[in-house]
């Protein structure tokens, strides 16, 4: 079976990551922000992306997905307009490879052949401003459709 607890293998938990906490592994450190929606401890990861001898600033947001319920809309459109506020952004990197401002199986194939140009994953903050306004635009449609009377 694959449950460790089945196997006698207890998890316990020895970090908790809180809104505006960070990780140190090896030179990178990696810094929480709490955006609740999709799911009510959902984390958002900044950290430094390496390409080379290129650094960049890069956002993995986390509970993108519009799968909650009313009480959680709210919350979300907040996390997300204030991740926007929080950047300037250089780059998305999705946890589903679909839900950034580009697919990150295309951005693979152009990767293939940029040779010496610029990572095509390094989108710039306009196009990460927009993608977030994007989001936040749709969760302000998803509350005005749950406040609107039935």
């Amino acid at each position: 079976t694959r449950n460790p607890a089945a196997n006698g293998l207890h998890l316990t938990r020895d970090v908790v990551a809180d809104d505006g906490g960070s990780l140190k592994v090896g030179d990178t450190t990696f810094k929480f922000y709490v955006t609740p929606g999709h799911t009510p401890g959902a984390l958002t990861v900044e950290f430094q992306a390496r390409d080379g001898a290129r650094s960049y600033r890069a956002l993995s947001p986390g509970g993108l997905g519009f799968t909650f319920g009313p009480a959680w809309t709210e919350p979300y459109l907040k996390s997300y307009a204030r991740l926007k506020q929080l950047g300037p952004w250089e780059t998305v990197l999705p946890n589903h490879a679909y839900m950034g401002p580009r697919d990150l199986f295309e951005i693979e194939k152009d990767l293939a052949t940029r040779g010496n140009g610029p990572h095509p994953a390094a989108y710039g903050s306009a196009k990460i401003d927009a993608w977030i306004d994007h989001i936040v635009k749709a969760a302000g449609e998803k509350l005005a459709y749950e406040k609107k009377p039935q």
